[in-house]
């Protein structure tokens, strides 16, 4: 899964990653879960690999997503409701 998630970070430059186009490229895999919950840990995995192992650009653009993805999920859990987020990311994406 892990392999299937870094595809999109691989084929685009760190300048231009974006949580959005991610998911419209992770929406083209066959395994794709229409899950916010399961994509944003897989998402989530993948960042902290690239922060981890990657280049000092990846790294530099894999935290400060990370951080902004750590964010998105405490305004999630502190003051929209999780089915919200759901259903738009099915809806949506």
């Amino acid at each position: 899964m892990l392999r299937d998630t870094l595809g999109y970070f691989n084929t685009t430059p760190p300048i231009e990653w974006c949580f959005v186009e991610f998911y419209k490229y992770r929406k083209q895999q066959t395994n794709f879960k229409k899950s916010f919950d399961l994509e944003a840990f897989n998402l989530q995995k993948a960042l902290i690999h690239l922060s981890e192992k990657g280049t000092t650009e990846e790294k530099e653009y894999a935290v400060k997503l990370s951080s902004t993805l750590k964010i998105c999920d405490w305004v999630k859990n502190g003051w929209g409701a999780h089915q919200d987020y759901e259903e738009f990311f099915r809806e949506n994406l």
